[in-house]
């Protein structure tokens, strides 16, 4: 009866101890995920800041090619350009919204002067336009404007359809 004793007593200490090692096995596991986890952050963090870069960069160069400084004059009237780009993580897309305004028409002539502001939302790696919004004004102001096939009709609403290639 001791002997059955002392033998279950030792089988509950083996049971125990190996209960204990896999507790610090799950633990030490645990801890090693924690630090890959953490690991891969920050190489997601570096790798989103270079590509953020990349996207930067190569929108300055084709906005530079094609509009230089982003102001011409010409005798029939003037135009202002400018854009800003985004690198959507989401999507892995660099976005870049060109702004174009026209000014039109001469001071002597009042009845001739007016501006067109055309937005367009590029997709710049691939070259693909995505949208164009376009508000002209000869004394009133008109709106149209569409992105991935969906229409709209001011200002507030291309900027809630912009909103998602825009963000992230």
């Amino acid at each position: 009866m001791k002997k059955l004793i002392i033998i279950i007593g030792m089988l509950c200490l083996s049971f125990l101890s190996c209960s204990n090692e896999k507790d610090a096995k799950i633990a030490e596991l645990t801890k090693k995920i924690d630090q890959l986890q953490k690991q891969k952050v920050l190489v997601s963090t570096k790798e989103i800041y270079e590509l953020q870069e990349k996207c930067s960069k190569h929108a300055e160069e084709i906005f530079t090619k094609y509009y230089g400084n982003g102001i011409s004059n010409d005798k029939d009237g003037s135009s202002m350009s400018n854009y800003t780009c985004h690198y959507n993580r989401k999507m892995n897309k660099c976005y870049v919204l060109l702004t174009f305004t026209y000014f039109s028409g001469k001071k002597k002539d009042k009845d001739s002067l007016g501006s067109t502001t055309e937005i367009s939302l590029w997709d710049i790696n691939e070259n693909k336009q995505y949208g164009q919004f376009t508000r002209y004004s000869l004394g009133k102001y008109y709106f149209q404007g569409e992105v991935s096939g969906k229409h709209c009709n001011s200002e507030q609403e291309w900027d809630a359809l912009v909103k998602p290639y825009m963000e992230e």
